[in-house]
């Protein structure tokens, strides 16, 4: 999917030709001209997220407003601990501050459940189908396994003392694209057949 057309503006003085150099300087001359420059340069993940929420505030759109809030909230919270306010992030960092944010809302949704409040649980579901759409595209259960058997056979683990190294190094290599709990999941299948 593509991005939309970024669109920049740069004003210039147009050459004031027979006006007199004191006409010009007292401004009562001077001419703009825009230049419009079109960039098809991708979005970062933050911009996307800006973005949709003005659009999501335009629209009336409450639920997604209001995670679209949090979202830009857990962001900023961070860029300010590591002092990066004026940089920003990278988009990597900010996939990580995502998954956190989904994960949080599975565990609250969960929770809500066992609680039996089942319309806060739905919201905090909701909430994570919101955040789940700036994530790269998970690791298929195929690729994964794939991944996990060649760590294995890499490091020659075996045994459940080589567990936590195996995932360590798993959710290394894969990226983010899979989640730490199917990546445990995995190995501990694997490692004990």
């Amino acid at each position: 999917m593509r991005n939309p057309v970024r669109v920049s503006h740069r004003f210039a003085a147009l050459p004031d030709k027979g006006k007199t150099e004191s006409e010009i300087n007292s401004g009562s001359v001077l001419i703009l001209r825009a230049h419009i420059c079109y960039t098809t340069a991708e979005m970062t993940i933050k911009e996307q997220i800006n973005a949709n929420l003005k659009q999501a505030m335009l629209g009336g759109d409450k639920v997604l407003t209001e995670t679209l809030r949090g979202i830009k909230s857990a962001i900023l919270n961070v860029e300010v601990a590591e002092n990066k306010r004026d940089v920003g992030l990278l988009d990597d960092e900010v996939i990580a501050i995502l998954q956190k944010e989904s994960k949080k809302r599975q565990e609250s949704a969960e929770l809500f459940k066992q609680g039996g409040n089942m319309d806060k649980s739905n919201a905090e579901l909701a909430e994570k189908q919101v955040i789940e759409k700036y994530l790269p595209a998970q690791m298929s259960d195929e690729d994964l396994k794939q991944l996990v058997n060649q760590v294995i056979t890499e490091l020659g683990a075996s045994g459940p003392q080589a567990m936590g190294q195996t995932i360590g190094a798993v959710k290394k290599r894969s990226g983010g694209l899979a989640d730490g709990g199917r990546i445990a999941q995995m190995v501990k299948e694997s490692i004990t057949q």
